[in-house]
């Protein structure tokens, strides 16, 4: 069964309360929602959600978004610069309580940790021109999903030869015979314990043990 629209936008919004990232204005939230889609097909095999994703103007949108998610409220922000962004309002302690299986939160984390706050047209860039569903298509157009391709299973295989490799053990195995005797424990010459003994009676001599005194007068200054 198709996932729920506002569903897939409270993950979002809640990846990206989490990495404390700002909320996505309707530009980029839409275009996460639509990676979304894309790695789902590409990991399932089916749709994500029921929506008609087409290319539209510049590049994919549901063109029933708005009414899909039940007309909700759009906040405009006007920035310093003079532009505007607009973002869906959600409430915070609804979308931070967002769940879904795990293999969809799994998903949308990607997403939202690979593109919440990448440059924009970075963002565009790569939707547009890098996602199957958006190549070889014209302007308004509906999305083809199944042109997704599956996805690659990353596993490292090594192959080894088993006759090289006991060859290998064997001249090793030889090396170390010859090693054998460079790992004995030295000994030391008896001239050095020789030596060592008369320093030690000399230093008995020079610095005899015994109690410390000091005298208060020894702790003046002499002039």
């Amino acid at each position: 069964m198709p996932a729920d629209p506002l569903l897939l936008v409270d993950l979002i919004y809640r990846d990206s309360k989490k990495r404390k990232l700002l909320l996505p204005q309707i530009t980029r939230l839409t275009k996460l929602m639509y990676l979304a889609e894309v790695e789902y097909f590409r990991q399932k095999r089916e749709r994500l959600t029921d929506l008609k994703w087409i290319f539209y103007l510049f590049g994919p949108y549901p063109l029933a978004l708005k009414r899909v998610l039940g007309e909700p409220e759009i906040e405009t922000n006007e920035w310093r610069t003079g532009r505007t962004s607009k973002h869906i309002v959600r409430d915070e302690d609804t979308f931070m309580r967002a769940e879904a299986d795990f293999d969809l939160e799994a998903i949308v984390d990607r997403v939202v940790k690979e593109w919440g706050d990448a440059a924009l047209n970075q963002l565009l860039d790569y939707v547009y021109f890098e996602t199957e569903p958006m190549q070889n298509v014209k302007r308004g157009d509906v999305l083809d999903f199944s042109t997704v391709g599956a996805a690659v299973s990353k596993k490292l295989k090594i192959s080894l030869d088993r006759a090289r490799l006991k060859e290998l053990s064997k001249k090793i195995s030889e090396r170390a015979k010859d090693y054998a005797s460079l790992r004995q424990a030295s000994m030391a010459s008896p001239e050095l314990t020789e030596n060592l003994a008369i320093w030690n009676e000399e230093e008995k001599t020079r610095f005899p043990s015994g109690p410390c005194k000091i005298r208060l007068s020894d702790l003046v200054p002499r002039e």
